[in-house]
């Protein structure tokens, strides 16, 4: 199995950016149009295109990552369970379901021999999402509101029209896999199968990179959207922004999917409907009780009844003052803080003397 990490230059934990930054350097570097006629730097520029395409694909990415994991090729059996690194499934088409064209050849590979269909019908899921994490305040969760945040959306190439292909390109069906993509190869007791290298899976021979986008059929550019946060919206949620997401030759797109995360507030901790907050009294208040006022985080006032004799970090329930959803609201909850004075006047000092005499404390 290629090892596309290595193909790009880049470590398995490289970030997205080291990705595109190193597939760029490399498609620039051995570029057709700069070496004309070069069969191998046209194989070196297919490879890196290959590589970067499943790389630069989270969920493809994460599918190729436990490939390299699972794929142990010894002992394979079609019912046999595999577990680790948050996977558990009976099969590898679970594993390769939404790898699109791609899984369709990797998951040939385990299919033991079994032909593969050439009327296969396309899977919906080759069209991967774009996922994105969108930190918003706590007030935003509580009651809503709008927000504007800036995605990454591929536009189609202005020179190719997003074909990814030169005008003067003129494609023709492969000889080496007959315009399957794939190459059929026997390893032991059953048939392997891998994608085709002299078309790279295509099915296609004779295409002319666009030089414009390096054959990627678009280019990518910042867009500031403006998105409406339900009220009450849970951390981790996700929003579907359709038709935002990764670009495909012919104008289609997927959905780009918000992962919504709240971030934390410096009078307020969120444990699911309910909010956590505490208030500082002073000793005197604690003995002999108190009205105090608590602002919410909506920033309404409400009293807070301290009676006598309340002890350090008490904690008291004002119902109806938390996190509010679809179906409920959730509480507020206040702890309270005792202030013990740190410098006492000599009457202050007489007059705790006298009551611990008068209970007889130490």
């Amino acid at each position: 199995m290629k090892d596309y990490y290595k193909i790009l230059g880049v470590g398995e934990k490289a970030s997205q950016d080291e990705i595109k930054k190193s597939f760029r350097k490399l498609a620039k570097e051995y570029h057709p149009d700069r070496h004309p006629n070069d069969k191998v730097a046209e194989e070196k520029f297919k490879e890196i295109s290959e590589a970067y395409e499943i790389l630069s694909d989270p969920q493809k990415r994460d599918k190729y990552d436990k490939m390299r994991q699972y794929a142990q090729f010894e002992g394979f059996g079609r019912q046999r369970v595999y577990q680790g690194s948050g996977a558990d499934f009976t099969n590898l088409e679970d594993l390769f379901g939404d790898f699109g064209r791609m899984g369709d050849v990797f998951r040939s590979i385990f299919d033991f021999g079994k032909p593969r269909s050439r009327t296969r019908k396309p899977r919906r899921a080759a069209f991967q999402n774009i996922y994105q994490r969108v930190q918003i305040p706590l007030q935003i969760a509580l009651n809503g509101g709008k927000i504007s945040i800036k995605v990454p959306l591929e536009e189609a190439c202005p020179v190719c029209n997003g074909t990814g292909q030169q005008k003067n390109s003129h494609p023709t069906t492969c000889p080496d896999c007959g315009g399957t993509g794939v190459i059929s190869q026997s390893q032991g007791f059953f048939a392997v199968q891998r994608p085709c290298q002299r078309c790279m899976g295509t099915g296609k021979i004779g295409l002319n990179p666009c030089t414009a986008c390096s054959g990627t059929g678009f280019k990518e550019e910042y867009h500031t959207i403006e998105i409406q946060i339900p009220k009450g919206i849970q951390n981790g949620a996700k929003m579907k922004l359709k038709g935002k997401g990764k670009f495909y030759p012919g104008g289609r797109r997927s959905d780009l999917i918000l992962i919504i995360e709240i971030q934390g507030d410096k009078r307020f901790q969120r444990r699911g409907n309910d909010l956590y907050t505490s208030v500082t009294i002073g000793l005197t208040q604690a003995v002999l009780g108190s009205k105090i006022k608590i602002k919410t985080l909506e920033g309404r006032k409400v009293q807070l009844n301290i009676p006598p004799g309340t002890q350090p970090d008490t904690k008291f329930k004002l119902a109806g003052l938390g996190i509010q959803n679809e179906k409920e609201r959730g509480d507020l909850f206040v702890t309270v803080k005792v202030k013990i004075p740190s410098k006492l006047s000599d009457q202050e000092k007489e007059l705790f003397k006298d009551y611990s005499k008068m209970h007889k404390t130490k």
